[in-house]
């Protein structure tokens, strides 16, 4: 489906407003007032909101005079009016094949105001396979969670939980502002002629990937708590709970070694040296691990010797979990290089399969999405099923010995091979 330059879009008047030549009420929409003419009957059989509205004690209700019913709604959006009136009148011709997922969000959050998202049924899916994939953007979150699309919703979860960083008050950031979308297909300039198709009034290609949100370098810079409507219960608590729980768990083994290194922990005999004794031999492996640790840490811009670096760390856990197989440890004892790989690995696997285990949904969240999932033909789940095994892969490091790639994130990259690192020998099952 094309799209509709901006410059190009039919100006909102009352001409090409009108969904019911017959229509006995007159909407007023948004901020700049966009005029709809519509059945009221059409509205009231529609949302048991707006029944109430217009036939009841309410002061939308019909006046008593001849005087013109008109009502007034300024904090709707009128493109999402457009689209939901469209729907409700049998203007099924000029309802749009797709959506992007802030029009998407946009219209959810309209029907739900007005208690009417189980009309869209018919609708859901096409639109939901459309932007599916678009998980860069966090409205996407809503509009699975609105839709009760639960897999898609715990998708979504999990990859905010992955991929968030942290602002020093605790705010959390995940894509981008949409300001240049708003731009584009803000209320004034929508296409709202009821007889022609709803096409997206902008050249912004939402496939293109130069021009979507994508994560480089911690450049989110848009605030979740900004998200104003369909934020289900609970969720910036759930996040931070499962991201501080994935970045303590993957920096244990790290916080274990390093005060084991402390208290001095190598016992490696080689030997009688005439140069140095076994106190001395002992401690100056220590101190090359130790250091070696520390100046690791440091170079990623943390000092491990300060107390709650988990709750210092405002970067993502998708780049902690990257960089931290490749921290170099040096000693010149072999059986220590293979110590430390060992414990290390072995708690790298111990955190994954902790966190394999995290809540991404909440008892109440299911139980509402549930219910959405009833009203729009999505698969409901059971309170005891877990997390599918391809939503928790994140955390599942495999290795290409091959290749000698480590293949994770769904990305494969080259390992180099330096004598003393025990990230890749910690890596690599032929090391042992």
């Amino acid at each position: 489906m094309g799209s509709t330059p901006a410059s190009q879009s039919v100006p909102l008047t009352t001409e090409n407003g009108v969904y019911d030549s017959d229509g006995d009420l007159m909407l007023h929409v948004g901020p700049e007032m966009a005029r709809f003419r519509v059945c009221s009957k059409s509205l009231a059989r529609s949302s048991p909101v707006f029944k109430r509205m217009l036939y009841g004690s309410f002061a939308e209700s019909k006046p008593s005079d001849d005087a013109k019913w008109v009502v007034r709604l300024p904090e709707d959006g009128a493109r999402a009016m457009a689209i939901f009136l469209s729907i409700i009148h049998g203007k099924f011709h000029v309802t749009p094949e797709t959506l992007s997922v802030r029009d998407l969000y946009d219209l959810l959050t309209l029907t739900e105001k007005y208690d009417a998202t189980a009309l869209l049924r018919p609708y859901a899916h096409r639109w939901i396979d459309a932007v599916g994939s678009q998980t860069d953007d966090p409205y996407l979150l809503c509009v699975a969670w609105e839709l009760g699309h639960i897999e898609l919703f715990e998708k979504m979860m999990v990859t905010i939980t992955r991929d968030c960083t942290v602002l020093e008050d605790g705010t959390l950031l995940y894509g981008v502002p949409t300001n240049e979308l708003s731009s584009c297909i803000s209320d004034a300039t929508a296409c709202l002629d009821p007889d022609r198709k709803l096409e997206l009034p902008c050249s912004f290609d939402v496939n293109s990937r130069s021009q979507r949100a994508t994560h480089l370098d911690n450049s989110w810079t848009f605030p979740m708590d900004s998200i104003l409507h369909l934020q289900p219960d609970n969720m910036m608590e759930t996040i931070k709970k499962n991201r501080m729980a994935l970045v303590q768990e993957y920096l244990k083994p790290y916080l274990i070694l390093y005060d084991a290194l402390a208290r001095g922990r190598c016992t490696v005999d080689l030997g009688r040296r005439e140069h140095l004794t076994s106190i001395e031999e002992h401690s100056a492996c220590d101190a090359m691990a130790f250091g070696s640790l520390f100046k690791a840490f440091q170079s990623l811009g943390h000092n491990i010797t300060l107390p709650g670096i988990a709750n210092r760390y405002n970067g993502s856990f998708r780049d902690l979990f990257y960089v931290l197989p490749r921290v170099k440890i040096l000693s010149h004892h072999f059986d220590c290089l293979k110590s430390f790989a060992v414990e290390l690995r072995e708690g790298d696997h111990r955190a994954g399969e902790k966190c394999k285990r995290l809540e991404f949904i909440t008892p109440s969240q299911l139980r509402y999405l549930n219910k959405q999932a009833e009203k729009m033909g999505f698969p409901t789940r059971n309170p005891e099923t877990r997390a599918e095994d391809e939503v928790m892969g994140f955390l599942t490091r495999k290795f290409d010995r091959k290749a000698k790639e480590e293949v994770f994130w769904g990305q494969s990259r080259r390992i180099e091979q330096p004598a003393a690192s025990w990230g890749q020998q910690r890596a690599d099952p032929s090391w042992w």
